[in-house]
């Protein structure tokens, strides 16, 4: 991430998402924030179906 992005997210009071780097209303994005939540499901399963 360069920190002429950053710099200028950060005087346009705005946020950069923490994973991908794009613009964000939050800490992580709506798009990274579905990846990691569908990463973790399937890692669920997987350790779900191991113990069956």
């Amino acid at each position: 991430m360069s920190t002429t992005k950053t710099n200028t997210a950060q005087k346009e009071g705005k946020q950069l998402c923490h994973i991908c780097g794009k613009e964000s209303e939050s800490y992580i994005c709506e798009a990274c924030s579905d990846k990691v939540r569908a990463e973790a499901m399937n890692k669920k399963k997987w350790e779900d179906k191991g113990k069956a």
